[in-house]
């Protein structure tokens, strides 16, 4: 299958991923064609403006959790970038995303000495996933309990959403996750 713009297809992954946590309890949204919100604690994530008016999505801000963050895509409008700063938003990182169609490609794992990933499936393993995800992304340890209850009802929910624990040296080193469309 080839793909006329990547960016387009990492994109559409991206907002569907951080829509999914709309399924988790206590979580708010804004759904439309024009404007996806989630806010599902601590997150607060903007994923995508089609209009130029990002009001609507701040007034469901949660007053608990992180500040909310404005993901700026390929699809955002040009003058996004203005609107978000003149609603008090500062850009944080870069615009980043995967895509990889893994039946059009022969995979080899050759190892790396000391390293496995395994998939995590307890609450112990939640809880190791956790404190490195915490660590790497340099998120306030008292988000714990709420990531655990976040992460722990995808977990329970779905098949769509896999949480990943690298160990090296059997000690947990890296955190990632998969979201299967």
């Amino acid at each position: 299958m080839k793909i006329k713009n990547q960016s387009d297809v990492v994109e559409q992954h991206l907002i569907q991923h951080w829509m999914y946590f709309q399924h988790t309890k206590k979580s708010v949204k804004v759904d439309t064609s024009e404007i996806k919100w989630i806010s599902a604690s601590p997150y607060n994530r903007g994923i995508y403006a089609g209009t130029r008016h990002i009001e609507p999505a701040l007034g469901i801000c949660s007053r608990k959790g992180e500040e909310p963050l404005w993901i700026v895509g390929p699809s955002s409008y040009d003058n996004l970038g203005p609107v978000l700063h003149k609603n008090g938003f500062v850009p944080y990182e870069k615009w980043i995303g995967m895509i990889q169609h893994i039946q059009e490609k022969e995979y080899i794992h050759t190892g790396i000495e000391g390293f496995r990933c395994k998939r995590v499936h307890t609450e112990a393993e939640l809880k190791e996933w956790i404190t490195v995800y915490i660590d790497g992304y340099q998120k306030p340890k008292e988000y714990q309990a709420d990531f655990l209850e976040r992460f722990g009802e995808l977990m329970q929910h779905t098949d769509q959403y896999h949480l990943y624990l690298g160990l090296y040296h059997n000690r947990p080193a890296v955190a990632g996750s998969l979201f299967f469309l």
